[in-house]
């Protein structure tokens, strides 16, 4: 609340406190009753203000997102064409690993934070054998040159990382865009596809966000016309994505591609994958123990809830960036939640940078205040906690507006209007509505997989 609506207040409370000793036993008008209706007005035109204020920091917001955009996957797309005309292969893109490649950029380290192994990966000629040796100094070198790789490993010396290489089976492949060119496309495609549905879900969280702020009275009229605007920007990230998988399939009989590739005909990749040491989920989420218990206190949710939302975005992999981009331990996307909470916490505006988010207090800070602005703001006519959870992790991922239309039957984003559905349901109804009708398939997984890891995190609570 702003100082001059403060002052307002005061002044108004202070003339009205000297009118109660002016009034006649006889007068009937409630002077608090006044101050009340005073200061609903001035919320009243306060809030317009703030909405107002609010739709135009959007509309900028989403032009300035579309050049982001575009830019963003532009640089992602450069990425990909290099490493396929240099290794003739790509990764995964997934939160749960991160790759390291050589300053040559003819070896790469992948961490695999789900399943606690480190892959160490050359390209060479066809005639050419890679030792042990070779990969023991592919990855002596990372450790010496990358931060984050080597406190990743630091609890297993270098000598049983080197005995591990040396006890490991090596897996030699051809490079993918000769061996098999279509399945590579193919997978590509699909990345591409993938991301620009998580780019319409950040941008219907954002019109989500601008709902949210909209008196009942607008509502209807402020769903129709942001359904019109939703859509309009849904059809510019259709456009892009259509534009990309062309430049994609054009990439690939372009001259100097081909003869890149004709430079692969004779490469191999050679892999060895080594375990670390196996750490216990609980041995993974102690070292954020004290930051998710003050923030679990605070906005009163449970500990459990907030490993598991942890677990299942990053695998505790504090550096987990996604193609969208997402960053930290729990996938913060700068756009939405994190402007949501900026705003929220800090009064602020402007973006979450990339390595303010990379720092787990930050991050998680910023993850479990969204959580709570879903839980109290968003969906807080869901009367039954267990369904406003339920309805609450399913948002994290896909946000309330989704949410919404897996019960509303016009498809309609309004959360409202879909808690008086979902507040004539027991909690497992609710459940199974979302599993049946959520719009995206990933986010019914996402919601499986949450409630599934949460009981793994109970005995931290106890802590």
């Amino acid at each position: 609340m702003s100082l001059f609506k403060l002052n307002l207040y005061a002044s108004l409370f202070t003339t009205l406190m000297l009118n109660v000793t002016e009034i006649s036993a006889q007068q009937t008008n409630d002077p608090f009753e006044q101050l009340e209706q005073e200061m609903a007005a001035l919320e009243k035109e306060g809030s317009a203000e703030e909405l107002k204020e609010f739709n135009d920091w959007k509309e900028t917001y989403l032009s300035e997102y579309q050049v982001f955009r575009r830019k963003h996957f532009k640089k992602l797309d450069d990425i990909r064409d290099k490493l396929i005309n240099t290794w003739g292969e790509t990764d995964p893109q997934l939160s749960s690993q991160t790759t390291y490649y050589s300053p040559d950029n003819k070896a790469k380290t992948t961490i695999d934070y789900e399943k606690d192994q480190i892959s160490i990966s050359i390209l060479h000629n066809e005639q050419d054998h890679i030792s042990t040796n070779d990969i023991s100094n592919a990855l002596k070198s990372t450790l010496n040159t990358n931060e984050v790789v080597a406190n990743k490993i630091k609890s297993t010396s270098f000598k049983v990382l080197k005995k591990n290489i040396e006890n490991t089976s090596p897996i030699e492949t051809p490079v993918e865009v000769i061996a098999q060119p279509e399945t590579l496309i193919e997978k590509e495609i699909n990345k591409i596809n993938k991301q620009a549905i998580e780019a319409r879900q950040q941008v219907e969280k954002v019109f989500d966000m601008s709902l949210q702020r909209s008196s009942p009275v607008q509502l209807d009229s402020d769903n129709l016309l942001a359904k019109k605007k939703l859509n309009a920007e849904i059809a510019k990230i259709e456009v892009e994505k259509a534009q990309r998988i062309k430049r994609l399939k054009a990439s690939q009989v372009e001259g100097n591609a081909i003869k890149q590739r004709e430079k692969l005909k004779n490469k191999r990749v050679t892999t060895y994958t080594i375990p670390l040491d196996h750490s216990s989920f609980i041995k993974k989420a102690a070292p954020y123990k004290s930051i998710v218990s003050k923030h679990s206190k605070l906005w009163q949710l449970p500990e459990s809830l907030l490993f598991s939302i942890i677990h299942t975005e990053s695998h505790f992999n504090t550096q987990a960036e996604s193609p969208i981009p997402a960053f930290g331990l729990m996938q913060i996307v700068p756009i939405s939640a994190g402007a949501d909470v900026n705003l929220f916490l800090h009064k602020k505006k402007n973006i979450m940078s990339k390595e303010y988010l990379f720092n787990p207090k930050n991050n998680i800070e910023t993850g479990v205040a969204y959580m709570h602005l879903l839980n109290t703001r968003y969906l807080a006519k869901i009367s039954n906690q267990q369904s406003r959870f339920y309805c609450m992790i399913a948002a994290y991922n896909t946000g309330a507006g989704n949410v919404a239309k897996a019960f509303n039957t016009d498809n309609s984003r309004n959360i409202n209007k879909a808690s008086n559905i979902i507040n004539k349901m027991t909690p497992e109804e609710v459940y199974d509505k979302l599993i049946t009708d959520l719009p995206y398939e990933e986010t019914k997984k996402y919601l499986q997989k949450v409630l599934e890891r949460q009981p793994i995190y109970k005995s931290m609570e106890q802590i």
